[in-house]
């Protein structure tokens, strides 16, 4: 996120959310074994869902 006035950017963490990974992690790695979906779908599906999210919140 960038700040309008200032420019600086600051990442956001919204806790609670849980959204698929957009890289190779650990985490992506566990949540493939628990859905039984291929690494590179969850990927797909979390690009989609952070595009999603950039889109409600106009950032």
């Amino acid at each position: 996120m960038k700040h309008a006035f200032s420019k600086e950017e600051k990442e956001i963490r919204l806790y609670g959310i849980d959204a698929p990974e957009i890289r190779k992690n650990r985490k992506l790695k566990i949540d493939e074994e628990k859905t039984h979906l291929p690494a590179s779908l969850l990927i797909e599906l979390g690009w989609e869902a952070r595009n999603y999210l950039t889109n409600v919140l106009s950032i």
